[in-house]
């Protein structure tokens, strides 16, 4: 999965998470209102939904800068080499050494 595509997956699971928080929610407060309680069954898989799907945001939200990491390195790399490729050796190690000072 490319990074455009971690950050889609990203927005629907939060997306998925808020609308999951939002019944939540409004459980609890149609209890304090009414003193009646949701359906315990329900109320225990949406509670179980939300904590599976915070797990997952955390999951992929690591997993995202990783690969933002590993990209910004690529990208270093690749400019290394295009750089040895393109200028001569004393401008190169010149440029290397005040990069690493």
């Amino acid at each position: 999965m490319d990074i455009k595509e971690m950050q889609y997956e990203l927005d629907q699971l939060n997306d998925e998470l808020t609308t999951i928080n939002i019944q939540l929610e409004r459980a609890r407060a149609h209890q304090k209102t009414t003193g009646e309680y949701a359906d315990p069954d329900w109320y225990q898989r949406a509670s179980a939904a939300r904590r599976i799907k915070a797990r997952d945001v955390q999951l992929l939200q690591r997993q995202l800068a990783e690969a933002k990491r590993n990209r910004n390195q690529s990208t270093a790399d690749r400019f290394v080499t295009i750089a040895r490729r393109e200028l001569d050796h004393d401008t190169f190690n010149r440029i290397l050494e005040e990069a690493n000072d």
